[in-house]
């Protein structure tokens, strides 16, 4: 019984990273790609190589939170 509770917990965490890892690749992958595309007046005043590494910085964390919501997946029990 004590393996169904600990797998359940390991997969809400999971569940936790890889969701956090959905709405930082939203906000800081893909808001700024649009704002671009639409040529919003705050992506306009900031330099391109900012937003651009700024970008690609969001773009990593989000692909750590998704990593770690799989690392908690490999110690589930059988």
């Amino acid at each position: 019984m004590p393996n169904l509770i600990q797998n359940e917990q390991r997969k809400l965490a999971a569940t936790f990273f890889n969701n956090l890892g959905v709405a930082t690749l939203a906000t800081g992958g893909l808001a700024p790609l649009v704002g671009a595309i639409l040529q919003s007046p705050t992506f306009d005043q900031t330099p391109g190589p900012v937003l651009a590494m700024a970008t690609v910085a969001w773009l990593l964390l989000a692909l750590i939170l998704h990593w770690l919501g799989t690392r908690q997946l490999k110690g589930l029990e059988p």
